[in-house]
């Protein structure tokens, strides 16, 4: 979807179709600019009856992850993705 117009786009993680057997992880700084679209996703998702994780890590901001060498909230960040992905394999 291409979207020229602000009004009329939305994030491409609140207009996905979900499945009921979908699970899913969402993060979120409290700090995060998308932290209002990453609560409506995991809303959304619930909504269509999948298992979601929701977490908002304080004072982080948007894609802390990317400073994982300087940060340890960041490393613990990409562990807890793995984790959750290693849960589910």
């Amino acid at each position: 979807m291409t979207c020229t117009t602000p009004p009329h786009c939305d994030t491409a993680r609140n207009s996905a179709k979900t499945k009921a057997s979908s699970s899913g992880f969402v993060f979120g700084g409290s700090d995060e600019i998308l932290l209002d679209d990453s609560v409506r996703m995991a809303e959304r998702m619930r909504a269509a009856g999948c298992q979601v994780e929701l977490e908002i890590w304080p004072r982080m901001p948007h894609t802390w992850q990317v400073w994982a060498r300087v940060l340890p909230e960041a490393r613990a960040a990409i562990e807890r993705i793995g984790a959750f992905v290693q849960s589910k394999m």
